[in-house]
């Protein structure tokens, strides 16, 4: 294996192919260890290989970094030769990957607002693409237009096809915003910026917004004392309508720094929307998970995380499980993972990550086992390392 010795110990019986068509059969199996050690000349490491932190990662100390790292298919994460840095530091900002078939900027990554200095109280109109064809990034078009004129940070950013982004709300630093903005980024090679035809109903900040399969989008938390949802459709100019609320009980599911994202399997298209805080003030973080059907635009709950978390990261699993992985609970910053089954409605427990994180990133890994790669977020120190989770 890659001009290295190693013995075989044994043979797994056949497994054929995954739900996404992968042949299972055709994987090499070696103790994580022996892999550091033989394969990538790590000597002495417990953890994956040490990476910095993603792109405009916050270190504990609050100081948005311009600094970036790639990592390939097998989790490992190093600079590229020579360095990469973006042109702004930034921090809660959003990064979208414009669709390879888009007329312009395939492939590049949207890099739009956040916040650029200490304490995080700054944030920035501007705009960056990072181009994997040549390791760089480059400024474009700011993130405003005539009448939208507010820097902002904690917003979302929501590709709508192959060339548009819907970037909404967030904060300029001292107020939350409900204005929203059609970004052109693959019509023509530099961007365009439209008005949306309405703002939100709400100013939100710290929320979230999926994208469905009918083509709207999933508006959820980011205001204190209303856990009102809208749905943005994109038709003509675009508009915003309330869907109601998350709970149809008294409870109040205001949530902000909670998880939204499709869902596979049985339910597929349906949102699982999970923890998050609720409450005044800094809030209190929340168990509460909910599944939005579109068909009926209603939100049921489901069950509850076995930990309450916020500012966590959650992500697809092949055999449809959700995986949701560290956030705090108030107090700490948490390791331990869970794992969703959205086909029976129930959560179970699953591996804890080596290093507790919050703020940080899950990203599938396509290498011939599917793992998913932790990396980067913030704990009492700063976590510049990465590792890997097998759902096997």
């Amino acid at each position: 294996v890659k001009n290295v010795p190693v013995t075989v110990v044994g043979v797994l019986s056949p497994k054929g192919q995954s739900n996404y068509g992968q042949d299972q059969d055709d994987v090499i199996l070696i103790p994580f260890t022996t892999a550091e050690h033989k394969m990538l000349g790590v000597a002495g490491a417990v953890a994956a290989p040490s990476a910095s932190p993603s792109p405009g990662m916050t270190l504990a100390a609050g100081t948005p970094l311009n600094t970036a790292v790639l990592c390939d298919v097998n989790g490992s994460c190093t600079p590229p030769p020579g360095t990469l840095t973006m042109n702004f530091p930034r921090a809660f900002h959003t990064a979208v990957k414009i669709p390879s078939g888009a007329p312009n900027n395939g492939g590049k990554v949207l890099l739009a607002g956040g916040y650029t200095a200490a304490n995080l109280t700054t944030p920035t109109v501007t705009a960056e693409f990072y181009d994997p064809a040549t390791n760089t990034f480059s400024t474009t078009t700011d993130i405003t237009t005539g009448t939208v004129t507010a820097a902002r940070a904690r917003h979302i950013a929501v590709l709508l096809d192959s060339s548009h982004v819907l970037i909404a709300g967030g904060t300029n630093g001292t107020t939350d915003l409900s204005t929203a903005i059609n970004y052109d980024a693959g019509t023509a090679a530099t961007p365009t910026v439209a008005n949306v035809g309405s703002s939100m109903a709400q100013a939100r900040s710290n929320f979230t917004g999926t994208l469905l399969g009918t083509g709207n989008v999933l508006i959820v938390g980011g205001v204190t004392g209303n856990d009102t949802a809208e749905l943005f459709n994109p038709s003509g100019s675009g508009s915003f309508s309330n869907t109601g609320r998350v709970s149809t009980t008294s409870t109040v599911e205001d949530k902000r720094g909670h998880t939204a994202m499709l869902v596979g399997g049985v339910n597929a298209g349906w949102v699982f929307v999970s923890g998050g805080v609720t409450g005044s003030g800094n809030g209190t973080a929340s168990a509460t998970q909910f599944l939005f059907k579109p068909g009926t635009a209603t939100f049921t709950a489901t069950a509850n995380l076995r930990a309450a978390r916020s500012s966590h990261a959650a992500i697809g699993l092949s055999n449809f499980n959700i995986l949701l992985c560290g956030g705090t609970d108030g107090t700490s910053t948490l390791a331990s993972c869970e794992r969703y089954d959205p086909d029976l409605g129930s959560q179970r427990p699953t591996a804890s990550m080596l290093e507790r994180r919050k703020n940080f990133g899950l990203a599938p890994l396509t290498s011939t086992v599917l793992e998913q790669l932790a990396s980067g977020g913030t704990d009492a120190s700063s976590t510049t390392t990465a590792e890997t989770y097998n759902a096997n």
